[in-house]
């Protein structure tokens, strides 16, 4: 069987999940790993004809996946009953972000056979580490959670995930009524107010030296360098990559969106962000 797994990733931990994913299907079933940041707007239909089986994995953002993985779904070609299989990563609760692009995935005719939600470390202001731990405090008790456990749980969920599509076995993340109401709840504010937002929120402090690290790496391609400022625009997917791959950590983002600031950068271990010209 010939795998295609196609995935937006912000910092990393997508790609990694993905590696991770391609690595347990193993040799008898090739897999080839798509950044969908670096294939056409429009997937032309003879590309996924190629494959048995079809993976999508995003990240989740405020419980719904980002507006660059939206795009990129409703521009994907009909179906036509091609097996499929969607992941999401998440710091907390990525089960809520399932609903719409399973919706989406099914109007456009792919056979869905399972979907799994993988716990990754957070990459937003409200998660810090602690040498082995995670630690999560935004609007309600410190929580922490061991990477390590994280790790296990994630490589236990990745494998029972391959062994259904390889057994023909359906397997799906149950969605609660609760999760369903807050992704709902959540969507307009955050494709349609946050993600233009960030036109106006993100700034540079004193240590930026223009170096355009953001400016290459940006998966959109919003920012820009004009009269020596560094500029944003309202195409950012709000994947928070320019905050943590700025060498002086000179970009920060003004409220009421100031949670994406954090202490320290974060990029998944061993990713480094594909650089455009």
């Amino acid at each position: 069987m010939r795998v295609a797994v196609c995935y937006f990733t912000g910092t990393g931990n997508t790609a990694t999940a993905a590696r991770e994913i391609a690595d347990r299907f193993g040799p008898d079933n090739p897999t080839d790993l798509y950044n969908i940041e670096l294939l056409p707007a429009t997937v032309d239909p003879d590309f996924l004809a190629r494959y048995d089986l079809v993976g999508l994995g995003s990240p989740v953002y405020a419980y719904n996946e980002p507006p660059a993985f939206t795009r990129f779904l409703r521009e994907l070609p009909p179906g036509n009953g091609k097996p499929s299989f969607l992941f999401m990563t998440a710091g907390q609760d990525p089960e809520a972000c399932l609903a719409q692009p399973v919706r989406t995935l099914r109007r456009k005719g792919y056979d869905l056979r399972a979907t799994v939600c993988l716990f990754m470390p957070g990459n937003v202001g409200c998660y810090w580490f602690e040498g082995d731990e995670m630690v999560f405090r935004f609007l309600s008790p410190t929580r922490r959670f061991s990477t390590r456990d994280m790790e296990r749980e994630r490589r236990e969920r990745i494998d029972r995930l391959v062994r259904s599509l390889l057994d023909g076995r359906t397997e799906y993340e149950s969605v609660t009524p609760w999760q369903r109401f807050v992704s709902w709840s959540l969507r307009g504010a955050f494709h349609h107010a946050a993600a233009p937002l960030m036109k106006l929120l993100p700034y540079t402090a004193g240590g930026c030296n223009l170096c355009g690290i953001c400016v290459q790496t940006c998966p959109t391609q919003s920012i820009s360098i004009l009269n020596r400022r560094v500029r944003f625009s309202t195409s950012c997917t709000v994947c928070v990559r320019c905050l943590n791959v700025c060498p002086e950590h000179a970009i920060r983002v003004r409220w009421p969106l100031s949670v994406l600031n954090r202490p320290k950068q974060y990029l998944s271990p061993g990713w480094s962000p594909p650089k455009h010209d």
